[in-house]
């Protein structure tokens, strides 16, 4: 995305690299956050649970969706994002394996 953006803007030569390269760091920032968000939700829902299931990862989900989206100030688009977070990060708990590493015990 940063180098397409960079061509529509006009950049080239060193402003173009740079523009690419904050692009990359800004979205690898965003990510890492999402991520983090998630795990130290999932950890949190994890302890206060009492329970290490499927159900952690669908409510970790959901609260990590609709805070990422909280910045479009769309109550649907919360809701949305919310419920589309917490189906992949419940599908990921059951394509994970339980056990690190699988002993196919």
């Amino acid at each position: 995305m940063g180098s397409y953006d960079a061509t529509k803007e006009g950049h080239k030569g060193t402003a173009r690299g740079l523009y690419v390269a904050k692009s990359v760091a800004r979205n690898g920032l965003g990510w890492g956050f999402f991520a983090g968000m998630y795990l130290g939700l999932n950890c949190g829902v994890k302890t206060v649970r009492r329970k290490s299931d499927w159900m952690n990862a669908t409510i970790a989900g959901a609260m990590t969706g609709a805070l990422a989206a909280a910045r479009s100030g769309s109550g649907v688009r919360m809701l949305q994002t919310a419920a589309l977070v917490s189906a992949i990060a419940t599908a990921g708990d059951f394509v994970r394996p339980a056990q690190y590493p699988p002993t196919g015990i």
